[in-house]
């Protein structure tokens, strides 16, 4: 494939719904030229031409660039200490189908089984249209590349994205290296974004998430004969696409926290996770911020992440670790809403419609989006349902479809967004049975916790905001006055005037398997012939 047909699948990958016209002029060709581009894409089944919506204009109607019906897909899968998730993504962010599972407190094999197994049904189902697997792990990601004695003819990957995270490795090594295993080969190093490299290899992926005891686990056992494969830590591929579309965008440096089991992070520094010395920076959950009597799985004592999950509300309560942190803290801030006000009135409220909902729609009835409306969550189907789900634009698509143009609501006005989420998180959850006011003190502790923690990173690495994903979200609705007051008494005196605010991600829940996805994509579009 030429370099302007690439750049041209990276164009409509990136704004979903443009126009020939448009295309055009973001490549600086005449519109001769990107017909004949859109034409030879048309007859290799990348891309095919629809009609644009009426724009009440006069004039030549034009035509929008959209994936080819039988086009490439790529599955991006999350996977966290409770659950998984794997979708299948058309070129430009579309969830062609999706499939979920539970697996709190599982041993990785079991994990690694289902996975398998709805990787091996969707792989029934579009058989050589899957060409590309991204992955968002629960914990480090680290990668190696083992020599063969084979000769494979590879494509160079494309320059790093701004979207590559301390995980990913496109041209130059961002994962942290790793030794081989007893009784392989030397590695080599990691040139490539795909399964190969230059020299004839395959690469592996590592993942460590101490927390949940998934340890030294390989990645690529997941689909060994992806074409392209990448994985990232779940934080980190958050952070990215936060910072491309969702609530970080237009900052110049923005600092993303997620809250699962423990805590992980990272700083986005002009669109580009920063990645440390060994790809290994963002672990913020082990800084030992914590109490010091309390040890971790990751073997220090300490640290943060343990003073503001769910174990820890556990702690307060003087009840046992759970077995599922995310789902237990947020039973703890359901039993809680009596005696926290301000989850008690955001609760009370009445339900804001949907974004891009029309003013004059009428209650109960459906209405019919606005021209332009940024696309919602992903639907997910039932676990390992052969049923494939209606196609369903992915979240936090610009609304204008312009790369970097900023999702209605600044940031700094993107609390309703988080608050809206918290609730059906909140309202879906069971209360437990305990006193609501001792719930409500253990929800404030750890919020404290949260807040003095990031006053520490915003004295620390200077950001102009801070974005909260994970359970971030929902203390951030629940608790916003205690969170507020622990950082600003820890900030230094040269951030008071003006600290940079504390936002929830815009991306929510979708925020890892949106990173996977886009880095997915950028591996495989210089592979697409």
């Amino acid at each position: 494939m030429t370099t302007r047909s690439t750049e041209l699948l990276q164009v409509v990958h990136r704004t979903p719904g443009v126009t020939r016209a448009d295309a055009a002029r973001a490549l600086g060709v005449g519109t001769g030229a990107a017909t004949e581009l859109v034409t030879k894409l048309s007859r290799a089944s990348l891309l095919v031409q629809g009609p644009a919506a009426p724009s009440g204009t006069r004039g030549r109607p034009t035509t929008v660039l959209l994936p080819h019906p039988e086009g490439p897909l790529a599955l991006a899968i999350s996977i966290t200490h409770e659950s998984w998730r794997i979708d299948v993504v058309e070129l430009g962010g579309t969830t062609a189908a999706s499939r979920q599972g539970r697996n709190a407190g599982a041993d990785w094999p079991q994990v690694h089984a289902a996975l398998r197994t709805a990787i091996h049904q969707l792989r029934l189902l579009y058989g050589h249209r899957l060409r590309a697997i991204g992955v968002s792990a629960p914990g480090t990601v680290t990668t190696s590349t083992t020599a063969t004695t084979s000769t494979t003819v590879t494509t160079p990957a494309a320059a790093t994205p701004a979207a590559a995270t301390r995980d990913v490795v496109p041209t130059t090594s961002l994962a942290t290296s790793r030794p081989p295993r007893a009784g392989s080969t030397a590695t080599t190093p990691d040139t490539l974004a795909s399964g190969t490299t230059s020299g004839g290899g395959s690469r592996s992926w590592w993942m460590n998430a101490t927390t949940a005891g998934w340890l030294d686990v390989d990645l690529t056992t997941l689909y060994p004969d992806a074409e392209v494969f990448v994985a990232g830590n779940d934080a980190t591929l958050a952070a990215a696409a936060e910072s491309h579309r969702g609530a970080a965008v237009g900052a110049s440096v923005a600092l993303h926290l997620r809250i699962e089991a423990g805590l992980g992070g990272a700083v986005v520094e002009d669109g580009r996770p920063v990645t440390g010395a060994r790809g290994a920076a963002g672990e913020y959950g082990h800084m030992p911020f914590g109490d010091p009597s309390i040890p971790c799985a990751c073997g220090a004592s300490g640290c943060w992440g343990m003073s503001v999950d769910g174990t820890a509300l556990a702690r307060h309560l003087k009840a046992p670790p759970p077995v599922d942190p995310i789902s237990y803290a947020r039973r703890v801030i359901a039993t809680a809403v009596p005696a926290l006000p301000a989850l008690h009135t955001l609760l009370s409220a009445p339900t804001p419609p949907p974004p891009g909902t029309p003013p004059n729609s009428v209650p109960g009835k459906p209405a019919t989006p606005l021209p332009g409306t940024p696309p919602g969550p992903c639907h997910v189907a039932p676990p390992l349902s052969l049923e494939v789900t209606p196609p369903v634009a992915a979240p936090g698509y610009p609304q204008d479809g312009t790369p970097g143009t900023p999702l209605p609501g600044k940031a700094e006005e993107n609390t309703a967004g988080g608050q809206a989420l918290d609730r059906a998180n909140v309202q879906s959850a069971a209360p437990l049975d305990i006193d609501p006011a001792a719930a409500a003190e253990a929800v404030r502790a750890i919020a404290a916790s949260l807040g003095r923690g990031i006053a520490g990173l915003v004295n620390g690495l200077d950001p102009d905001l801070v974005t909260l994903g994970g359970l971030g979200v929902d203390l951030l609705a629940a608790v916003p006055d205690e969170i507020q007051s622990a950082y600003r008494a820890g900030l230094m005196s040269i951030h008071r005037d003006s600290p940079p605010p504390i936002v929830p991600a815009l991306l929510g829940e979708n925020g890892p398997i949106a990173g996977a996805a886009a880095e997915a994509w950028t591996a495989l579009l210089p592979h697409l012939a």
